[in-house]
């Protein structure tokens, strides 16, 4: 079991290197059962990032799974 705390890094950690730049095709970030889900839509992308399968924080192992998933019309729209 992964702690919240670590979960949470991993998750904002993503979050601004993939979700903030908008130039990669990841447009969303979350964090399910012991995992980080990372939302991505293959017509986005500028750029191609290659994320690991799992991060290390503190010793423990944070498993990231990535989802394919249109962008939400009201995120394309700012």
């Amino acid at each position: 079991m992964v702690s919240p705390e670590a979960l949470r890094r991993v998750r904002d950690l993503l979050f601004r290197e993939l979700v903030l730049p908008g130039d990669t095709e990841f447009w969303g970030v979350g964090i399910g059962n012991d995992e980080i889900i990372l939302y991505h839509d293959k017509s986005r992308a500028k750029r191609v990032v290659n994320v690991p399968s799992t991060y290390a924080i503190n010793g423990e192992a944070v498993k990231i799974r990535i989802v394919e998933a249109r962008t939400p019309k009201a995120l394309t729209q700012r």
